[in-house]
């Protein structure tokens, strides 16, 4: 069973979801939904806040799960300027505790993220 429309519809939703959730707004974010070699990718672009969220179209497992799939994704963005940082030549400290601070303030506020009803 290949993934479906209404499942990548169902990613997008969590996925904005859990940018809403995160505190993520500021981030001009695409859709596509076509091959690609793993289940879902994201790329961003940090300093103009473009992201780009790839859900694998040909995806062909039993057990897989959008909501969860948009959630390792919808992180991977929520880390995207630490990412971004580590692999910095120079960065501040001042830059990365600032970040660091941001995000711990985020993830207080909302624990481990589960199913919200």
């Amino acid at each position: 069973m290949k993934t479906s429309v209404s499942q990548f519809e169902i990613f997008k939703k969590e996925f904005q979801r859990m940018v809403n959730l995160l505190n993520l707004k500021d981030w001009d974010i695409n859709f596509k939904f076509e091959k690609i070699d793993s289940s879902a990718q994201i790329l961003w672009i940090t300093n103009g806040r473009i992201a780009i969220v790839t859900l694998n179209n040909t995806h062909d497992e039993k057990s897989f799960n959008p909501i969860k799939v948009a959630r390792h994704e919808a992180w991977h963005l929520f880390n995207s300027q630490l990412d971004d940082y580590s692999k910095a030549r120079f960065v501040t400290l001042e830059e990365i505790e600032k970040l660091l601070e941001k995000m711990s303030t985020i993830m207080e506020r909302y624990d481990l993220v589960e199913d919200q009803e």
